[in-house]
């Protein structure tokens, strides 16, 4: 924010000034985030919206909603945005959260149709707010693979034994008593002492100034008694742990990267953490900074007791995680689409044991003819190229039948007064079948062909003529089964196209370029794609507010608070409002 304010001040601005530019600052950000919402809603774009809520630490804390707009361009570009940045005032239950995400999705001009999907984390308020708005929910993939591990480490503090209201009374008597009974009771035995009450513990006596204990240190006074050194018993079992850890933690790496994290990427990961950590044989990788003291790997079959323990853990609660919050969702077939439409994965043995291909591509078949009901645009395009002679075949011309071309000197194109006459002759007959039908179709693509009436039911369209309702149905039935045969054919040549395997290539890089072949599967791939894989934009943008909303600002009002969040998430993404316009300063 800084590097918009300054261009647009003079130099030492006053605070009121500073005010009133941070607000045209941030309402010029929210005038761009709106326009570049409605050109992409206008280019036929499907959105993906995220949530999640943050508190601030200090004396006031505040707790404040941030949402998220995913979207992918007509040229194939994930594009994210911050759609707002608002205060969550209790009570915080699903019911407010729901009524603040209709809110901001109204502001943006959007309506539920136009969401694809919501995703989020495993917040039980959170989801049931995003579920108000009847789209499919995804849950963070991130948040999937952590829980497995949260849900196999114990907490790290024991649990505060509360104490009874009968101590507590004991306590408050004891400690109002006199000097004169305190020392009588010092002469008692300790059964009495256990009657009268639980003890108070003595404040610990402070230690010395961390000043004085570096001069101790810096002059070799006293000795530094640090940890022991780990014997190669216990090496080993930390290793082993470590090499447990690895496949969930490049797992959460890929999942959480800023560019090419998207949705596909969410069933294989899941998949192959899973199968690394449940098979009895085969080996673990070590993390980097292991491997030249400890080798690559680690086998499975040497593992000791604990870490094996840990890894069957994670590899049967990574399973019951994904049963319990996607198998039998509509986020599900999501994601199984996504996975389909990402040729890295097209020869993956996910396909084998966790997804159905076959069943996978009716899903992606049906939901490539929604979107082309999406895109009616699309359907229009392809007929009126399917009927512009200019992209007719060669074979197509090759069956029309030639009709003999006249000789003598009354034909045309001959010598005397045949000339003159086809000169007259507005439309003149045409030399073969096919230039027949290229005369007869004009240039926009609408066949002028005169109609023929059958001898069965001439008199009957003369009669009572033919409703225009059945003429639609007929009209759509046909566009539908026209439209579901290019889907399938799309699909046996999808199927065919080789792929390369790399994290390095974008699958929407590929629909880019394959857009003009598979037009129907492309659109669908646009909308699928606008699904990231993780909440991780979020965790970042809450990782800056920390440093601005903290206990150093405790002036810092909830609003402005909220302002400056939802400006730095899009000033981020290059989303500055009026970049480098400089506004004078009223005196």
């Amino acid at each position: 924010m800084r590097a918009l304010l300054v261009p647009r001040l003079g130099p030492l601005p006053s605070r009121k000034d500073l005010d009133k530019e941070f607000e045209v600052v941030v309402q010029d950000i929210r005038d761009e985030v709106a326009a570049r919402v409605a050109e992409a809603l206008k280019s036929g774009s499907k959105f993906c919206i995220s949530g999640d809520t943050w508190k601030n630490k200090g004396r006031k804390r505040r707790h404040y909603l941030a949402c998220y707009l995913n979207f992918v361009t007509d040229n194939f570009d994930h594009i994210t945005l911050c759609a707002d940045v608002v205060e969550a005032p209790p009570p915080r239950t699903g019911e407010r959260y729901g009524e603040l995400f209709g809110q901001i999705v109204s502001n943006m001009g959007l309506q539920s149709a136009d969401l694809v999907c919501a995703l989020s984390d495993h917040e039980s308020s959170i989801r049931c707010g995003l579920r108000t708005l009847q789209c499919p929910q995804v849950g963070c993939g991130a948040h999937g693979i952590q829980l497995a591990i949260k849900h196999s480490t114990p907490p790290f503090r024991p649990p505060r034994k509360k104490r009874d209201a009968s101590a507590a009374t004991l306590s408050s008597s004891s400690s109002g008593s006199s000097t004169s009974s305190s020392s009588s009771s010092s002469s008692s035995s300790d059964d009495e002492n256990a009657v009268a009450g639980p003890q108070v513990a003595e404040p610990k006596k402070r230690g010395r100034k961390p000043d004085a204990a570096a001069v101790e240190i810096k002059g070799n006074k006293r000795k530094i008694e640090g940890p022991p050194e780990l014997d190669r018993s216990e090496l080993k079992l930390a290793v082993q742990l470590c090499a447990v850890l690895e496949p969930l933690r490049l797992a959460t790496r890929l999942i959480e990267a800023e560019d090419r994290a998207l949705c596909s990427l969410y069933l294989p990961l899941f998949h192959q953490c899973s199968e690394t950590l449940g098979k009895n044989r085969g080996a673990l990788p070590l993390p980097k900074e292991l491997r030249k003291a400890f080798g690559e790997n680690v086998q499975i079959s040497s593992l000791l007791e604990v870490p094996n323990k840990l890894r069957l853990f994670l590899a049967a609660d990574l399973k019951k995680i994904r049963e319990r919050h996607l198998v039998g969702t509509t986020g599900d077939d999501l994601l199984a689409v996504a996975t389909f439409l990402d040729g890295r994965f097209q020869k993956h043995h996910v396909w084998q044991s966790m997804l159905s291909l076959e069943d996978t591509k009716n899903k992606v078949a049906q939901m490539a003819l929604q979107a082309s009901q999406d895109f009616p645009a699309l359907v229009e395009r392809l007929r009126k190229q399917a009927q512009d002679p200019v992209n007719w075949t060669l074979a197509a011309l090759a069956k029309a039948e030639a009709a003999p071309k006249p000789r003598g000197r009354g034909g045309r194109g001959g010598r005397g007064r045949g000339r003159a006459r086809a000169q007259s002759d507005p439309a003149p007959k045409s030399r073969c079948a096919s230039e027949a039908a290229l005369q007869e179709t004009t240039p926009s693509g609408q066949n002028l062909k005169r109609r023929r009436l059958q001898p069965q039911t001439s008199a009957e369209e003369w009669l009572f003529g033919q409703p225009e309702q059945q003429e639609k149905e007929e009209v759509v039935l046909a566009d539908v089964d026209a439209v579901k045969q290019q889907i399938s054919e799309e699909l046996t040549c999808y199927l065919r196209l080789g792929h390369a395997s790399q994290l390095g290539s974008s699958p929407l890089s590929f629909w880019k370029n394959r857009r003009s072949e598979l037009p129907f599967l492309s659109a669908l791939a646009r909308i699928i794609y606008s699904i990231p894989a993780s909440t991780a934009a979020l965790e970042r943008l809450f990782s800056a507010a920390g440093r601005a909303v903290c206990h150093r600002r405790p002036r810092l009002n909830v609003r402005k608070a909220a302002k400056l969040i939802f400006a730095h998430a899009n000033v981020a993404r290059n989303i500055t409002g009026r970049i480098g316009a400089k506004k004078p300063v009223e005196e």
